[in-house]
């Protein structure tokens, strides 16, 4: 006898959800295990703060270009030893 649609339909519904009770099961297991790893290294896992302010600048907020920065054009990173940025137009190809 096979199973109608409605009934298929459950089955496979209970079937992924035994499968990630299952799976959250072994995750919490994992944790655990974890916690008393890291407790014998005189670690301890804290719980991460929902609504934690972050630090830094947000990927989402404008950049803001503090007085004194380098003028436009110029990229961030470390300078020259000679304090020059050479053109792209003046180098030259070895040959």
């Amino acid at each position: 006898m096979t199973a109608t649609s409605p009934e298929l339909s459950v089955e496979l519904i209970e079937n992924v959800l035994r499968e990630k009770e299952a799976a959250l099961a072994k995750e919490q297991a994992m944790l655990e295990d974890l916690k008393g790893l890291l407790s014998r290294m005189g670690y301890e896992l804290v719980p991460a703060a929902q609504n934690k302010v972050r630090r830094g600048r947000s990927l989402s907020a404008p950049s803001s270009v503090p007085t004194g920065a380098a003028p436009a054009g110029r990229g961030r990173g470390r300078p020259r030893k000679d304090g020059t940025v050479p053109s792209p137009s003046s180098e030259t190809v070895a040959g």
